[in-house]
């Protein structure tokens, strides 16, 4: 319980926080002919929350941080028929670590996501686009723990409308997903529903 304006001078904080993070990430494309490419990624992820007690009331907040590394690769393939249409397909691993000593743990625990997706682009004319894709994905916060694993469900469309001649494109598009424990007794994890909608533009200098 932190202090309040009764009992100390409010100016003085009775905790702070640090945090940093870093992150290194790398892309490489590769054309295979002329229709064809290849796309690999590679990403190191490092972030870092610090609590620091402050010079009053000790004790108020627990000492302590949280700290997570990942590592992301990635990987994908894409062809184009005709020159009005896009296929593409990519697969995408993390893994990494979370430790805390916030609750006087200091045990490291192993997370892991994995994901495939595929999608098209359609040129319905000069000036209109089409898009869409799906997305089939686990994502596991506890690799050793029972129970943590979720699997994931997504699927969008879109539009993107650029008027002839002009500079400003427009976009928008629809995603709808689904997510639910892999094991039907992981009580604590929800079976949730998500819509998600976007609307964006772009200028053409």
């Amino acid at each position: 319980m932190n202090p309040s304006n009764e009992e100390f001078y409010t100016e003085v904080i009775t905790f702070k926080e640090d945090e940093s993070d870093i992150e290194l990430r790398n892309q490489w494309r590769f054309f295979l002919g002329q229709t064809m490419t290849l796309g690999l990624e590679a990403a190191y992820w490092k972030w870092k929350w610090d609590v620091v007690e402050g010079l009053n009331y000790k004790g108020s907040n627990l000492g302590g941080n949280w700290e997570s590394d990942f590592i992301s690769l990635k990987a994908g393939v894409s062809q184009r028929f005709l020159g009005k249409l896009l296929l593409a397909v990519q697969l995408q691993g993390r893994q990494g670590e979370n430790k805390s000593t916030i609750d006087g743990s200091h045990e490291a625990i192993t997370a892991r996501y994995l994901a495939g997706n595929v999608g098209f682009e359609l040129f319905l004319s000069e000036d209109v686009t089409v898009r869409g894709g799906y997305q089939n994905s686990n994502y596991d916060k506890d690799i050793d723990g029972p129970t943590s694993l979720t699997k994931s469900h997504n699927v969008s469309a879109g539009l993107s409308w650029l008027p002839r001649g002009g500079l400003l494109q427009l976009s928008g598009a629809v995603t709808y997903g689904n997510t639910r424990p892999w094991d039907d007794e992981a009580t604590l994890l929800r079976d949730k529903n998500e819509t998600s909608y976007l609307f964006g533009f772009r200028m053409l200098l």
